[in-house]
């Protein structure tokens, strides 16, 4: 909530110097010029130009503007967590407090303090801080203000800014598991359409621009896609496994040693529907197993199997994997 008008704002400061804000004009990343902030880049800011501000609880002479723009998740946008780290503000030893609050400006109008909408507490700190936001609306640039009395002649009054959560950054979309010979569509989401999306590598690929491409790759591939949100450079990786999608252990020592004492498959834990059977080497079914709630200890029917030689095949009944099913083989060490 606003403190007071401009009325009182300008004759709380009527009697700074002239000369000094003259000499910031153009300058200094005040609510005309305010400095970008990008998502998960640590940014080393000072508050050292004389701009004064009345405003909640920013009440002070050096303050600094930033602006950062949401991503375009219509569908839920989140919230934003400033981290404030690297503080270096002190007066003879003593922190000094430094005020911090994010506000939805007019989006035409950044200076237009009668418009602004906070969607943060208003934070006063003096060591490292953490300040979170409400929910965001999507692509809507919001502004944070920083302010401090600390008088930057007598020592620096600086900090670094990152700024991390769901409401910043592109969003690629969905990991796969293909046959040799199939495609899969991928997708991204997030970012200014206008501005476009790269994909790389450039391989197997239909296209390299664009929201939506199709991707068969005949090895497992990681796609990177590179767009932009406000002024800031974004990207999203999504990684399509070709082939047998499981890391799958070829022995294990069920001595009740506490060490590998089953045979433990955590790669099959996705696939609920998969279907597992272990076989002897006459080929009796010694183990089956409908998806994987507990991997295998070596028993039958609550006896040991003895040490040896077993067989196994693993069907992945996933509704986007059309993979044959996998077989192997698997040693008993006792």
């Amino acid at each position: 909530m606003m403190k007071n008008s401009r009325y009182l704002f300008a004759m709380r400061w009527m009697m700074l110097p002239l000369l000094v804000v003259g000499t910031l004009e153009g300058t200094a990343q005040d609510c005309n010029s305010p400095q970008v902030l990008c998502g998960e880049m640590p940014t080393a800011v000072n508050l050292t130009a004389l701009q004064p501000v009345l405003y909640d609880c920013i009440d002070a002479p050096y303050t600094l503007f930033m602006e950062f723009t949401t991503n375009a998740n219509t569908d839920f946008t989140g919230s934003v967590q400033i981290d404030f780290q690297a503080i270096n503000c002190s007066t003879d030893n003593t922190p000094d407090l430094i005020s911090a609050l994010v506000v939805e400006p007019d989006q035409q109008d950044y200076c237009d303090e009668s418009s602004y909408v906070p969607v943060s507490l208003c934070a006063e700190f003096a060591e490292a801080y953490t300040l979170s936001t409400d929910d965001l609306a999507p692509n809507t640039r919001y502004l944070l203000i920083l302010g401090t009395s600390h008088e930057p002649t007598t020592s620096p009054c600086g900090l670094t800014v990152t700024l991390n959560g769901n409401a910043i950054g592109i969003n690629a979309c969905c990991t796969a598991n293909l046959a040799q010979g199939q495609s899969a569509a991928l997708q991204v989401t997030g970012g200014d359409p206008a501005l476009g999306y790269v994909w790389s590598p450039d391989y197997f690929i239909s296209t390299t621009t664009g929201p939506e491409v199709v991707v068969a790759p005949d090895v497992t591939t990681t796609y990177t896609v590179s767009g932009f949100i406000g002024a800031c450079a974004y990207s999203d990786a999504v990684t399509v496994t070709v082939g047998n999608p499981l890391e799958i252990p070829n022995s294990f020592t069920p001595n009740d040693d506490g060490f590998n004492d089953r045979w433990s498959i955590p790669d099959l834990i996705p696939y609920d529907r998969a279907r597992l059977l272990v076989y002897d080497r006459w080929g009796q079914i010694v183990f089956r197993s409908t998806g994987y709630p507990q991997a295998w200890d070596g028993t039958r029917n609550g006896k040991p199997v003895p040490s040896g030689a077993y067989y196994y095949t693993i069907e992945l009944n996933d509704a986007g994997l059309d993979l044959p099913t996998i077989t192997g083989a698997l040693t008993v060490v006792r």
